[in-house]
């Protein structure tokens, strides 16, 4: 009789383990330190009392709280690689967004500058390998991010693994801009791996994503195509100057977030935070913000918020922007201010945004013009005003 138990006992265990087996390996599921805590959280009937920042605190003049990066740990992760779809845009399109393609129908494109035209690019984004996926927390809700591995993106790969964000700040900013017009679109310069660009896409917003590391585009490419984005978006395969040629891209140690034009930029290259190691292999076209008005002609920008991030270049890219800033309504400039300090620089960038009615602002919404610029945030909203207050 005991014999018998004990059989009965192994053949219940064994069955249960092979289930398990058979839903982990079928399933592949990615789970995060957040997402376990939560199935164990609900398990046991307790709700998720994480608060989030709300834009309407931001607009009321809360200010931001950031994590250092340092804070995170690497102990805190948990996760494993999910594989991604190497189908072709259009074949993955008509298989995994068939049920998203029925409600609407979306313009998804990646472009290039080659010297010379406008190009549709088709190969960039084709037959892609298989990305780290995490979880990007938006104030809209969460959607599916691709990221570089920790070890060579130190800063914004490692903390979206850890806490599902990275420049919180920033990203309640833009959001608050925007939400002040339904009619606001969005124009994201140095858009990295899209964390800003998809928080404005998670909103319902029409998205230009401007980037020029390939690395970057195809994570970009893939986080788009899983998001079910109910907008329209294009994705600008180039960097952004004050004239064509072709340029290099410099490598900071462990920091994909830091890669930066290398041709004629002192404020990056003089950063007290850069260690330049080198630079890409390929080098990149640029574009001026103008050529964005002829790329776009068919279905025209009218109204935007604008966040410029291209560590140093800022200036660059303001140079090459005179017509763009005449056409299009740009109600509000997000910048960072962190390599821009610097006299001849920060006098420039002030100049032009003053040309076009823009002043600058602490995402407190306090007056900065008073400041000295060198003592400005790390980050700047440039706002459209009729007259300077």
């Amino acid at each position: 009789m005991r014999q018998r138990h004990s059989t009965v006992l192994f053949i219940s265990v064994s069955f249960n383990i092979g289930l398990l087996c058979y839903i982990y390996f079928g399933t592949r599921t990615t789970i995060n330190k957040d997402d376990g805590l939560r199935m164990v959280a609900s398990s046991l009937g307790i709700k998720n009392t994480q608060p989030e920042l709300s834009p309407q605190k931001f607009l009321n003049g809360l200010r931001s709280v950031t994590s250092s990066p340092t804070q995170a740990t690497h102990e805190a992760i948990i996760y494993q690689k999910t594989p991604l779809s190497t189908l072709p845009l259009d074949k993955f399109h008509l298989e995994m967004n068939s049920a998203s393609a029925k409600s609407h129908h979306q313009k998804q494109f990646v472009y290039n500058w080659n010297g010379q035209a406008w190009k549709k690019n088709n190969t960039v984004c084709s037959n892609l390998p298989t990305f780290r996926q995490g979880t990007l927390r938006t104030l809209s809700g969460e959607t599916t991010i691709f990221v570089h591995e920790p070890g060579v993106d130190k800063y914004i790969s490692h903390n979206i693994l850890v806490s599902g964000s990275w420049e919180r700040e920033v990203a309640v900013a833009v959001v608050s801009f925007l939400k002040k017009d339904k009619d606001l679109q969005f124009v994201d310069i140095g858009a990295n791996i899209g964390v800003i660009a998809l928080e404005a896409a998670k909103l319902g917003r029409r998205v230009i994503a401007v980037e020029p590391l390939v690395d970057n585009i195809q994570r970009l490419c893939s986080s788009f195509r899983v998001g079910h984005f109910s907008k329209d978006y294009a994705i600008v395969f180039n960097a952004i100057s004050d004239k064509h040629e072709q340029v290099a891209l410099g490598r900071d140690l462990d920091n994909v977030g830091g890669t930066f034009v290398l041709n004629n930029n002192p404020n990056k290259r003089n950063g007290s935070d850069v260690n330049l190691v080198g630079q890409y292999s390929e080098l990149v076209h640029t574009i001026l913000l103008n050529d964005l008005l002829s790329l776009l002609s068919s279905d025209p920008l009218t109204k935007v918020v604008i966040k410029l991030d291209v560590e140093g270049y800022e200036d660059h890219v303001l140079n090459g922007a005179d017509e763009f800033f005449r056409q299009v309504d740009v109600q509000t400039v997000v910048m960072e201010w962190t390599y821009s300090k610097n006299p001849g620089t920060a006098e420039s960038i002030q100049s032009f945004m003053s040309k076009h009615s823009m002043y600058p602002y602490d995402f407190n919404h306090l007056p900065l013009e008073l400041t000295p610029r060198a003592k400005w945030p790390p980050n700047v909203a440039w706002i459209k005003q009729s007259r300077n207050p």
